[in-house]
């Protein structure tokens, strides 16, 4: 088990016999569920325990609903993430998380959820049930690889390893489960003249452009580091440095700098003025494929959108 902590601040994270962290590569999971054996109103409390993860801001990572299945093979290595329900009389675990990863690299490629049907579940608070949105909302931090806690000062966390019945604590998460989330799956920083998101400036104005990323518990791993910027008047990317270069093609970009993920408390990449009116695109992230080409699909990015009226 490995803890992170400084003060209050704790959550453990799986790493594999040779220390390696164990996570998706990607920043999102695709889960199939099969409801069969589940209580009414399965499907809405599983999607509402994907959306409690979803809705942390400091995280690039997203689950994604792929829809139903009538698999039933919840524990099997077939690259396909489920979730479903079956009785299981050889543990007595409420809900089974099953994950298929590679020992040296930590990278995980299957992770399956079994619910326990010996046990009583409900999405109403029935007497003597477990809730499902509380139960699937933990099993879930275990897809993103968090650990349970044991201690009592973590008992009102959702990732805390005991649960009672009719208990739904674990459906709100508290900031230690978010930091564990966001240390896994980071979300690279880029702003403009100190704001996120999107901003509004004049073309006789000065634009600055900063990026920062507190990798957390990825720190060290190599990556690909990318910045690249869609304008009114063509594609460009930054390569350390110092340089900005045009980009032939949209997305024939090089990555910024290739190397191990650092504490990056702050790095100006831009200071301009008078730009041409329009929309400005930014996009700062990291990838730990490292292949050297661009890929959304696996990087944990950031978007700035500055917008120069007329």
């Amino acid at each position: 088990m490995f803890f992170w902590s400084t003060g209050a601040l704790a959550f453990g994270v799986n790493k594999t016999s040779i220390g390696a962290i164990m996570r998706h590569k990607q920043p999102s999971v695709t889960l199939y569920v099969n409801t069969t054996g589940g209580p009414t109103g399965s499907l809405e409390a599983i999607t509402a325990g994907m959306q409690t993860w979803n809705s942390v801001s400091t995280t690039s990572f997203r689950y994604i609903y792929a829809g139903a299945t009538t698999a039933a093979n919840c524990g099997d290595n077939d690259g396909v993430n489920n979730i479903c329900f079956k009785l299981d009389n050889t543990r007595g675990a409420l809900a089974v998380n099953s994950v298929w990863y590679d020992p040296l690299t930590g990278e995980i490629f299957d992770d399956d959820i079994n619910f326990n049907t010996k046990y009583l579940y409900s999405t109403d608070l029935t007497p003597s049930s477990y809730d499902l949105q509380d139960i699937v909302t933990h099993e879930l931090g275990h897809c993103l690889s968090l650990k349970d806690l044991y201690d009592p000062t973590d008992s009102e966390k959702t990732m805390y390893g005991y649960a009672s019945k009719v208990e739904t604590k674990k459906r709100t998460l508290e900031q230690d489960d978010m930091d564990g989330i966001t240390s896994l799956y980071p979300l690279p920083i880029v702003t403009g003249n100190g704001t996120g998101g999107a901003v509004t400036i004049k073309s006789s104005d000065t634009l600055d452009i900063d990026v920062s990323l507190n990798p957390g518990s990825i720190e060290g791993v190599m990556a690909d580091w990318w910045v690249y910027a869609i304008t009114p008047f063509g594609t460009y990317y930054y390569v350390y440095p110092n340089q900005w270069l045009w980009a032939e093609q949209p997305f024939d970009v090089r990555p910024a700098y290739k190397g191990a993920l650092f504490n990056l408390p702050s790095a100006r990449l831009l200071s301009a003025s008078g730009l041409p009116v329009g929309y400005y695109y930014i996009y700062f992230g990291v990838d730990t494929t490292v292949k050297g080409s661009l890929n959304l699909n696996t990087l944990l990015y950031n978007t700035l959108t500055v917008y120069i009226p007329e």
